[in-house]
């Protein structure tokens, strides 16, 4: 497995098809303007709380109920969408990759059928990773590395969530070292991508409107990546072929 050749065939695919970049992106703007209605609309309600205004334990307490309900609703919503567009993005990568058309609708109709599989997948790995990391940490780093398939199996094989996750650790044991080098590649990336948004975060408001665009690609192109990796190693039927850089 030639993993420079799948680095520049899933971005060849993306610069064919920028409609991938639509899922996630939408995800981020939705996040962002949800963000700003729930918890940055909070903000004014914050002047009884100035150090030089008595405030009851009551008005605390109720301030802090509605903090942590927005938070709660923030995170369940972001959870699901989030899914629905990484089930999306994943679909839709296949399709380019394989040379079919593309669509938005059809990668919709086919992930909301699936929703209840992503929910359900989403939190079985999340919490076997978890308690990987209750571990010291490495036991769930390791776990993750085995599971990093779990969301593409799911959606392109049509597994359940218990197969999908069983079928991540399948290709990833019987490609252990192909499967390294592609996780070494995909940190890599992300520590790249990181500082790149790190130092552009400095530029005021435009800085953020970057990041936010940047990290949609960057999140994009991971998905049509790992998706071209997983169909390279099971189109080999169990036979474990050899990293190339």
């Amino acid at each position: 497995m030639n993993i420079v050749e799948i680095l520049k065939t899933s971005f060849a695919r993306l610069k064919e098809n920028p409609v991938l970049l639509v899922p996630i992106l939408a995800i981020s703007v939705v996040l962002a303007l949800l963000s700003l209605l729930l918890i940055g609309s909070m903000v004014p309600q914050m002047g009884p709380f100035q150090p030089d205004a008595p405030v009851s334990a009551e008005e605390a307490m109720g301030f802090a109920g509605m903090a942590l309900g927005r938070l709660i609703t923030l995170m369940v919503v972001g959870s699901i969408v989030g899914l629905l567009g990484h089930g999306m993005t994943v679909l839709m990568a296949n399709d380019a990759l394989s040379g079919n058309p593309v669509h938005l609708k059809d990668a919709w109709n086919r992930t909301t059928a699936r929703v209840v599989g992503l929910i359900l997948a989403s939190l079985l790995v999340g919490i076997i990773v978890s308690l990987g990391f209750v571990l010291l940490v490495i036991p769930g780093i390791i776990l993750a590395f085995f599971l990093m398939f779990t969301f593409v199996a799911l959606m392109l094989n049509e597994s359940s969530p218990l197969q999908a996750v069983g079928r991540s650790f399948q290709v990833v044991k019987q490609n252990f070292a192909s499967v390294f080098v592609f996780f070494l590649i995909l940190i890599a990336l992300g520590v790249l991508v990181s500082i790149v948004n790190m130092v552009i975060g400095l530029i005021p408001v435009l800085g953020s409107i970057l990041a936010v665009i940047i990290g949609s690609v960057y999140a994009t192109f991971v998905s049509v990546f790992v998706v071209a990796v997983f169909n390279q190693l099971t189109m080999r039927d169990g036979e474990a072929p050899d990293p190339e850089v």
